[in-house]
């Protein structure tokens, strides 16, 4: 199995409880969503669109919340805007700034709603963290262009790092995954590895983990000391069991 693998694929690899599943990736897809995580949305999305139906159909049973097909020819309203108000605007625009991939001013909004919550504290480095992977990627492209030798300046990834350091601990599950990203960016291996699991222990339903682990490990006499970081039901354990085949 590879990351391409479906769900049927890997249903027939191993026996999993359908609802409980789609209620794994369900509350995977509500956190990302929030938190701008994109891929990983993207990555939630498109298994359940392959998920058998059923699958869908007991978890929607199982929360009591499982509607009906449309049969209407008219499309459903959209949602309508947020009220911008003082408290507010700031987060919006900086969201907004975010989603256009503009992450220097998206940060020096999102720096003013910190405060506010997890979300918005996470939102603010995130930011900031993507703005350091296109800079990045820019500065690899003008060395080729050049043909000249690259000379890597991670002073931006290390001011990141210390900053999110600087904040009150422990860190919530997203924003200690993030240092794990850049610390994994900055090369430091073994520490990325460590958070990473880390992140695990607090919810191994956490999947961007697992997968950053899959490139960290050194050698696969890790992947069972991985793998026991799972300590959820049966059911809601094959996020490892998948690692495991991305990991051989």
């Amino acid at each position: 199995m590879n990351l391409n693998t479906t769900s049927s694929e890997f249903a027939a690899a191993v026996k999993l409880n359908g609802a409980q599943f789609v209620a794994d990736l369900q509350w995977l897809l509500d956190r990302c969503d929030e938190r701008f995580l994109t891929d990983t949305s993207k990555w939630v999305l498109e298994i359940l669109t392959h998920c058998p139906e059923s699958w869908l159909n007991d978890f929607g049973d199982s929360v009591g919340d499982c509607p009906s097909a449309s049969t209407s020819v008219h499309p459903p309203t959209s949602t309508p805007s947020s009220i911008v108000t003082v408290g507010n605007r700031n987060l919006l625009f900086g969201k907004n700034l975010l989603v256009n991939r503009d992450f220097a001013r998206a940060s020096f909004f999102l720096k003013r709603t910190k405060l506010l919550g997890s979300v918005e504290r996470f939102l603010y480095y995130w930011s900031r963290y993507q703005g350091c992977v296109r800079t990045h990627l820019e500065n690899e492209a003008e060395a080729i262009d050049r043909k000249a030798v690259e000379h890597n300046d991670d002073s931006d990834y290390t001011k990141l790092l210390r900053e999110i350091g600087q904040e009150p601990r422990p860190l919530d599950i997203f924003l200690l995954y993030l240092e794990g990203k850049i610390q994994a960016s900055l090369g430091v291996t073994e520490a990325a590895t460590s958070t990473m699991k880390e992140v695990l222990k607090m919810d191994s339903r956490f999947w961007p983990a697992w997968q950053e682990l899959v490139s960290l490990i050194a050698n696969v006499d890790e992947i069972n000391v991985c793998k026991a970081l799972c300590t959820r039901s049966p059911d809601s354990s094959w996020m490892a069991d998948w690692f495991e085949s991305l990991a051989l």
